[in-house]
């Protein structure tokens, strides 16, 4: 027992060697796509239903659109796909944000912007074969209305809800404006928010919101004692 909780041991080390935290790395892109988890959004599986249609596969949350496999018969297009199972509009939309294609990987990534602000933990990042075929999507797009956009308090006075709650050494942190859409009994509730994120070790990427409109500190992935990052 000994001798496997020895071997256990180094390897986590070994692990963390690896993949250690880089937060000042913006253009990550596993930290980024991280944001785009629609398990943060539905973190159970309560109300999750699979269909099977002729050769796909749709898994939804709240008639949320969170992965689609295509065994045949794929869409040509990503954006096609988009068009005829999103409810799009003029202000909800998804935006193309990069691709990434090599000997073992094939994707793109799409945004959810609702009146030109991100939508955060929403898009869809769309995997092709290496002939380019598309074969599956996986994300979330969560349709907005009547959403004020324009926020009640500054980034300063969300800072500083921030500061107070995670305990941190420096009110120089980087937070953003995003829509973030919270799901609680049934409903999806969507808020304009302040948002500060960070990574701790390499498997976990934490963040905490506040309201952008009334300064209240929705949830934060943090412990308000523990993790000071500055």
């Amino acid at each position: 027992m000994k001798k496997k909780s020895v071997l256990l041991f180094s390897v986590i080390l070994l692990a963390l060697a690896g993949c250690g935290s880089d937060d000042d790395n913006d253009n990550d892109v596993s930290s980024q796509e991280c944001r785009y988890s629609y398990q943060n959004i539905f973190p159970s599986d309560e109300d999750k239903v699979v269909t099977t249609q002729d050769s796909w596969t749709i898994t939804t949350y709240a008639n949320v659109i969170t992965r689609a496999e295509f065994n045949s018969n794929s869409p040509s297009s990503a954006e096609l796909f988009f068009k005829d199972n999103m409810p799009l509009s003029a202000y909800n939309v998804l935006k193309f944000s990069h691709s990434l294609k090599n000997a073992s990987t094939n994707y793109q990534q799409f945004n959810q912007l609702y009146k030109g602000i991100q939508v955060n933990r929403c898009g869809y990042t769309c995997n092709y074969d290496k002939n380019d075929v598309l074969r599956s999507i996986e994300g979330a797009f969560v349709p907005i209305d009547n959403l004020d956009i324009n926020p009640t308090i500054s980034q300063d006075q969300a800072k500083d809800v921030i500061v107070k709650y995670l305990h941190l050494n420096d009110s120089e942190i980087p937070i953003q404006l995003l829509i973030t859409p919270f799901y609680t009994n049934g409903i999806i509730d969507v808020r304009l928010t302040y948002v500060y994120g960070n990574w701790y070790g390499c498997w976990a990427y934490y963040e905490c919101f506040v309201d952008a409109h009334s300064g209240e500190m929705l949830s934060s992935d943090f412990s308000s004692n523990r993790y000071s990052f500055y």
